[in-house]
This record gives C-alpha cells, sequence and structure tokens, in this order.
C-alpha cells in the first residue's frame, strides 16, 4: 500500500468520524446518553469486524468510513462518566481512564507486531482489535446507567432518582438518608439542544475558543503520532511503499502516554485545567519541533519523541476534562462532540502535512506554530476546577433544596 493510500484511510477514519460527531452528539442530549453510546459503540464493533472480511480497498474505505462515524459518538461515555463524578475529583478520576487508552495503544502496537510485523494478514490484526471494543459494549449494556442530570432535564425524574438511590449503595451508603420516601426530584431547566444554541451569547465565546482549542489538540495529537511514525520508519524511495517499521521504537514511544496521562493526574485537581493544558501544550510542541530538527540522531530522537508523546497526552487527556465542565446538561453532548467535529477535521488535515513532501523541519516549524495558536486559546478559556456540573434539585413537603449527584461517585 503507498503512503498516499494511508493517508486517505486515515483520512476516511476522520470523515467519517466528523459526520458520527455532528449527528450522535446532538442525539445524546435528545435521546439520552446511554442509547446513543451504545449505538456508536456497536457501529465500531461490527465494523471492526467486518474488516475482517474484506480483500479489497474500496470496501475497506466504506467500512473505515463507517467505523470512523460510530466513533463520533464515543465522546458520551465520557460524558455520562462527567455527570456522576464529584467536583472535587472530577478531574483525576476522568483522566484515570485514558490508562485503558494507553494500555489499548500498546495492545495495537504489539498485535501488529505479532500480525502485519510478521508476515501475516492485516485482516487478522483488525479481528483481533475489535474483540475489546465488542467486549465494552457488551459490558456497556450492562453496566452503565443513564445520566440522573439528562433524566430530570427531560423530567424523568422518577428514574433519576432510581439511578441516584442505585448509586448509593454501590457506594455503600443506606439511600434511606440521603433519600426518604417523600422525596421528590425537581425538572432541571431545559432548552432544545443544537449546533445553533452553542453559538448564542451564552455560550458563542467558549464555543469558538474550545473549536480553536480541539482543532490544534487533534492536529498537534495525531501529528507528534504521525511523525513519530514516520521517524522511526523507511520508504521505497521508487514505489512509495512503506516497508520497514521501528517496532520496537513505536512500542516504547506509546508508553509515554502512561506518563503523560500520569503528570495530567498530578497536576489538573491541583493547579488547574488552564495552567496544566497551557504547560503541556507548549512542551508537546516545543519536543516535536525539536524531534524533526535532529531526527537523524537516533538516540536523541528517541528521547525527543517519548517526550512528545508524553505531553501531547497530557494536553488532550486535561483538554477532555475541561470541555464537558465547561456546558450545561442541556448542550453538554452537542457542546463536547461539536469540538470533537473540530478536531477531525484537524485530524483529516494532518496526514496530508506529515505524509507529504514536505522536511521534517519544515512540519516542525509547522506544528510548533500550532501549539502556540492552541495556548492562547486555553488561557482565554475559564477554570472549571472544582465547578459542578449541574445541581439536581428535589423536594421534600413544602421545602425545597439542592441536591447535586456531585456527591455519589459509581466505583
Amino acid at each position: 500500500m503507498t503512503t498516499k493510500e494511508s493517508a486517505l484511510i486515515i483520512s476516511f477514519v476522520f470523515a467519517g468520524a466528523l459526520a458520527g460527531t455532528l449527528i450522535l452528539g446532538p442525539f445524546g442530549d435528545v435521546y439520552g446518553r446511554r442509547p446513543i453510546y451504545l449505538v456508536s459503540s456497536s457501529i465500531v464493533s461490527l465494523g471492526g469486524l467486518s474488516l475482517y472480511f474484506v480483500r479489497s480497498y474500496m470496501p475497506l474505505l466504506i467500512i473505515i468510513l463507517i467505523i470512523g462515524f460510530g466513533v463520533g459518538g464515543l465522546t458520551i461515555p465520557f460524558d455520562i462518566f462527567a455527570e456522576f463524578l464529584p467536583s472535587q475529583v472530577r478531574g483525576r478520576f476522568l483522566l484515570l481512564i485514558e490508562y485503558f487508552w494507553t494500555l489499548g495503544t500498546l495492545i495495537v502496537s504489539a498485535v501488529a507486531y505479532y500480525t502485519i510485523g510478521m508476515g501475516r494478514s492485516w485482516n487478522i490484526f483488525a479481528l483481533l482489535c475489535s474483540i475489546p471494543c465488542l467486549l465494552g459494549t457488551i459490558i456497556g449494556m450492562v453496566l452503565v446507567p443513564e445520566s440522573p442530570h439528562w433524566l430530570a432535564s427531560h423530567g424523568r425524574t422518577r428514574e433519576a432518582l432510581k439511578i441516584l438511590k442505585k448509586s448509593a449503595i454501590v457506594n455503600s451508603i443506606n439511600p434511606d438518608h440521603i433519600f426518604p420516601a417523600d422525596i421528590q426530584i425537581r425538572n432541571e431547566k431545559h432548552e432544545n439542544s443544537s449546533f445553533s444554541q452553542l453559538l448564542k451569547p451564552k455560550w458563542r465565546k467558549i464555543t469558538i475558543l474550545l473549536w480553536c482549542v480541539w482543532f490544534g489538540l487533534a492536529f498537534g495529537y495525531y501529528g507528534t503520532v504521525m511523525t513519530v511514525t514516520r521517524v522511526f520508519h523507511s520508504d521505497d524511495n521508487e514505489t512509495g511503499v512503506a516497508h520497514s517499521f521501528d517496532y520496537k521504537n513505536i512500542f516504547i514511544n506509546c508508553t509515554a502516554e502512561i506518563i503523560g496521562t500520569t503528570l495530567a493526574i498530578q497536576t489538573i485537581d491541583k493547579y488547574g485545567r488552564i495552567k496544566s493544558q497551557a504547560l503541556f501544550y507548549s512542551w508537546g510542541g516545543i519536543s516535536v519541533f525539536l524531534l524533526c530538527m535532529f531526527s537523524n540522531n537516533t538516540p536523541f530522537a528517541s528521547l525527543l519523541a517519548f517526550l512528545a508523546r508524553a505531553f501531547e497526552m497530557s494536553a488532550t487527556c486535561s483538554t477532555w476534562v475541561v470541555t464537558p465542565e465547561v456546558f450545561d446538561t442541556e448542550v453538554r453532548s452537542t457542546g463536547h462532540s461539536s469540538a470533537n467535529a473540530i478536531a477531525r477535521i484537524g485530524g483529516i488535515l494532518t496526514p496530508f502535512l506529515v505524509e507529504s513532501d514536505l522536511s521534517l523541519p519544515s512540519i516542525g516549524i509547522i506544528l510548533l506554530f500550532i501549539h502556540l495558536f492552541v495556548v492562547v486559546a486555553v488561557l482565554h478559556l475559564p477554570e472549571t476546577m472544582g465547578k459542578q456540573l449541574g445541581r439536581i434539585s428535589v423536594s421534600k413537603a413544602d421545602e425545597s433544596f439542592p441536591l447535586s449527584s456531585d456527591g455519589l461517585q459509581l466505583t
């Protein structure tokens, strides 16, 4: 497969994800978090399984597009989790799940080595990679509840109270102590969710800033990943076909994401979302720039690649945390998915930069400026550390008082 064909495959994934975020994101606010999450996860799982039977290029592109569409809805389970967590530790707990992202990256690298890297069919690689997603979908059907915030905002207060009581039990709390028999949940204020809502005065500034950040997030993260891959593999100059990957260096580089996630966990609830993002995006941009400048020095390049990947992970993790925090319940899924859609545009464009005929130093300069652009946008976002995601009001007899699901976490 030529490098241009590889770039087209990557772009099809992002194109599908762009469509998915624009459609599935608002559906998460209208029809509920849980059903749209399960639909998205099912599309990815079944699409991955179907890749095993593909034997030609065009069907591959079509299925990749469909899988990308499903990926577009996978911001929703992150929002569900955020809506359950207490504000004091929300950042840390949301980041803990990023270890599983890194674990998946490591597993994919290992599977790629023992399948494609050893001359076996890439179809087997695709089949093996689809199994964890399928298992995750099945487990999600059993264990993932609907968000009480979403239920309350749509008048389904009895269901919301039932889930809150179950959450109390999971946390070893007697639900009768905090939810007496005569207690009722009041409806949260609900507005019809749409992308146009995000451009109204209330949300316009935050929305535009987040779009800038997420565009740079995708361009920076995937640009770094692809640049590292380009540095550690060689091409056949006559055919343009990639024939040799340094799987060892790529695998080691993937472990950098563990360091990156740990760094974010240590800073995000201590120093805040804004400082953490600004710091890590700056360091990520500098690291990938230096990597492009010193790519011929293998030991130094390996270190720079490791640092770049770590800082990119720290930065993107921090942005993932802050995004659902700045939006209210009625637009949270739409707002998060709109930012993710902008990121897909960045992802679509990234391969055409990194896989182009531009020299690595030129690519490094461009990536550095994109990172600096993101830092400027981040510094204009509101700090959300300690912010509650909304309160569910309950009433008892003639009294009413706010009760936040903030105090309950699923474990």
